[in-house]
């Protein structure tokens, strides 16, 4: 059996779940996957991850004794060792390596000097793999060697045929007729400030639901002043989650989205958000006015207007969630993301 590493050294939880995915389809083409997590940054207790310390000399000692065939780095550049080590790779080890990203810093595209650093790994890989064909655009290296890995989620570790609606929504206290879901770390770039100004008394019919981490005072204190705003704090079980997205109505972000969008069409939901700059997971899925709703960004009004048009208009509706799960069994799920995985291992192995 042949030997893939993968560096990931925060492991988060919901690539946790992708992985433990990967490790038993690499088995069924004879190749062992192990995952490497950052000793200092997290702790997992799951078979195929292993803790160690991200330095040069622990991954050269970790390659010599153990030489696997392949390394796939999922790591960021202030790991400053991170491409003196691909390098080192390249001229002097055997093993194969594969650097996942998103090409260079796409938040910070205009850095060109850091960007020569972030072209400089991409010659030396012996492949890249990408989130999107959006970051096709960002490569300086040869194409034959790129493969789309479409980011995602692990849709197995979620329940999508939940039906008791009542029972659930009485476990977290609501009674609202229609609920608006909002689901990811809470941060200035997401505008969960203006989604809560948005929904004023003309949906006191209706539910704001917020789940996440980061939740600033000033936002605690206006939502402790609303009887039908709920707050559940961060949130990683899976079946939580799952009861959370069958009983919501729309997902709303009217900021920067994320992974968020796939979860949310995996339930069906249609998804209210803002196009501020490129991400894989607009790019890949979203469509306006097909499968969600573009407002203008920070503009409470429009949001406000697009909110009661979903929750008002059931045909509207229907139409919109239809084309939200299809979406994600057409373009979001796992089996495309390991394809792009295995394709890449494949290319370099050979």
């Amino acid at each position: 059996m042949k030997n893939i590493f993968l560096f990931d050294p925060t492991c988060l939880y919901y690539r946790q779940q992708i992985y433990l995915h990967f490790i038993n389809e690499f088995k069924k083409y004879d190749l062992n996957l192990t995952v490497y997590y950052d000793a200092k940054k997290t702790d997992i207790n799951l078979k195929g991850f292993v803790p160690i310390k991200y330095s040069f000399f622990k991954f050269f000692k970790l390659h010599y004794l153990k030489k696997p065939n392949v390394s796939i780095f999922h790591i960021w550049l202030r790991y400053k060792f991170s491409l003196p080590f691909l390098i080192f790779c390249k001229f002097f080890l055997e093993t194969k390596t594969i650097v996942w990203s998103k090409g260079i810093n796409i938040s910070r595209i205009d850095r060109s000097i850091m960007n020569n650093f972030y072209y400089l790994r991409q010659i030396f890989a012996d492949s890249l793999i990408l989130y999107s064909n959006f970051e096709k655009q960002f490569i300086k290296a040869s194409q034959k060697k790129v493969f789309i890995a479409n980011n995602t989620i692990n849709q197995y570790v979620y329940k999508t045929d939940l039906s008791d609606y009542k029972n659930i929504k009485a476990k977290y206290g609501i009674s609202n007729e229609k609920i608006v879901l909002f689901v990811g770390r809470i941060e200035k770039r997401k505008n969960l400030d203006i989604l809560i100004k948005a929904f004023d008394d003309d949906f006191r019919d209706h539910a704001l639901l917020i789940v996440g981490p980061g939740l600033p005072n000033e936002l605690k204190d206006v939502i402790l002043k609303k009887d039908n705003i709920f707050y559940l704090g961060p949130i990683y079980d899976n079946k939580i989650l799952s009861e959370i997205y069958s009983i919501s109505y729309l997902f709303c972000i009217p900021g920067e989205i994320g992974l968020g969008l796939n979860e949310a069409f995996l339930f069906g939901l249609p998804v209210i958000t803002t196009y501020i700059r490129p991400t894989s997971e607009m790019y890949l899925l979203f469509n306006d006015h097909v499968n969600g709703m573009l407002v203008e960004s920070g503009n409470i009004k429009d949001l406000k207007n697009k909110l009661m048009k979903l929750i008002n208009n059931d045909e509207l509706y229907i139409k919109l969630s239809k084309n939200a799960k299809k979406t994600f069994y057409d373009k979001g799920k796992i089996e495309y993301m390991f394809k792009g995985f295995y394709d890449s291992v494949k290319f370099v192995m050979g």
